[in-house]
């Protein structure tokens, strides 16, 4: 597991260019590696990597995604009273909210 858990967080490091501490939950699966949610902190630390990955303007595009994180926040998952975030759910909402618009700058 340490092994793993290593090889994650240097994967992570690189992705994002980064020495900054890497969120617990982008290191470690869910029991069944299949969980769509992570916490806030998780999806936070993405949004340059997302900005850079679909090509946004770095200061516009993360204050869209950070707007799109928190329209897809939510809570009480299970018996857990902390804010969480559905990957599925987001993932659509920027396909959409991005796509919609290139459409409109002519992309």
């Amino acid at each position: 597991l340490r092994k793993i858990v290593q090889a994650r967080k240097e994967k992570m490091e690189n992705a994002h260019n980064t020495k900054k501490r890497i969120p617990e939950a982008l290191l470690f699966a869910s029991g069944s590696g299949l969980d769509p949610h992570i916490d806030l902190e998780a999806a936070y630390f993405q949004i340059d990597r997302i900005v850079k990955a679909r090509k946004l303007d770095p200061e516009k595009g993360r204050q869209e995604i950070k707007k799109l994180i928190d329209a897809n926040t939510e809570h009480d998952l299970f018996f857990i009273n902390r804010p969480y975030v559905n990957t599925l759910l987001l993932n659509l909402s920027l396909d959409e909210h991005f796509n919609q618009e290139r459409f409109k700058e002519g992309i």
